[in-house]
């Protein structure tokens, strides 16, 4: 897992708050901003075997971690999820709501990768 910045921008990596492990490979980093906040960039991989109600505590509790830093947050990765099932798919209107009770919602609106099967998460 990995961000790329530009060499002339600031950054800090978050190390205590990114983890690799059998279902998930995620990152933080900080972008120092002198004229604005601080951008929290968080990038992630959940495999798609792996078990979505201990991705979306995981990202929930470093939320609330992070929730009175006042630092602009973006979240970013594969999470292996058809948001368009958040109807009939309970785990993914979860995540959903964790992420926009935390004002995170997403940018992409259409699904990025179209196959014969829709039998994952």
């Amino acid at each position: 897992m990995a961000i790329y910045t530009k060499v002339s921008v600031p950054v800090i990596t978050w190390s205590d708050l990114s983890i690799i492990d059998n279902e998930v490979e995620t990152i933080w980093i900080e972008i120092k901003n002198s004229k604005f906040k601080n951008i929290l960039c968080f990038c992630a991989y959940r495999y798609p075997s792996s078990n979505l109600m201990n991705f979306r505590e995981h990202i929930e509790t470093i939320i609330c971690k992070i929730a009175n830093k006042n630092k602009n947050i973006f979240v970013m990765g594969d999470f292996n999820l058809n948001l368009l099932n958040y109807e009939s798919h309970p785990e993914t209107n979860d995540f959903l709501n964790t992420m926009s009770a935390n004002f995170l919602f997403p940018y992409i609106l259409q699904p990025t990768r179209i196959t014969d099967r829709f039998d994952f998460d």
